[in-house]
């Protein structure tokens, strides 16, 4: 089960349907760009995901995340967040923040290492199209998964680093 939130500035309308994206669901195109057209996003505007992940070695109950989410948020300007499974997801929009994949988690790292939290990001590619963003989500779980074990122990994957060229 997903719990999606956004940061200060969401409709609970958007949550809602971030969370029936992320289960699969289908959500009208029409209402989901009426939705983020609330807070200034555009369905076709670039995004990616950042997912925090517990290490194996750590549980953090949901319920603690979710102030470290926002706090997050607060770093990556134009963003939102869902909760599963301890771990964080954040969505982030490119077009509206002006910023780049690879300036945001520096700053992320920094934060949850402050906190003392043990987790590690995966980073999507960017995408042009929010109703694809269990994709995305996905990318950014398989960057963790393939980053540990190619990599070994780092704070941050990259999806593109793992990518194989056809």
């Amino acid at each position: 089960k997903y719990e999606a939130h956004f940061s200060k500035h969401a409709t609970y309308i958007v949550d809602e349907m971030l969370e029936q994206l992320l289960q699969g669901d289908a959500v009208s195109p029409i209402a989901l760009q009426r939705a983020l057209s609330h807070m200034g996003w555009n369905v076709k505007d670039s995004y990616f995901c950042v997912l925090a992940h517990q290490s194996n070695s750590t549980s953090y109950p949901d319920v603690f995340l979710i102030p470290t989410a926002e706090t997050l948020c607060d770093i990556v300007p134009h963003t939102m967040f869902s909760i599963t499974d301890g771990s964080i997801l954040l969505v982030s929009n490119l077009t509206v923040s002006g910023l780049h994949p690879t300036k945001v988690c520096e700053p992320l790292v920094g934060m949850l290492r402050k906190r003392g939290l043990d987790m590690k990001l995966g980073v999507s590619t960017p995408f042009s199209d929010f109703s694809y963003v269990r994709y995305f989500f996905d990318q950014a779980h398989e960057a963790i998964h393939l980053g540990e074990r190619i990599d070994g122990e780092k704070p941050v994957y990259m999806f593109h680093d793992y990518i194989l060229e056809a």
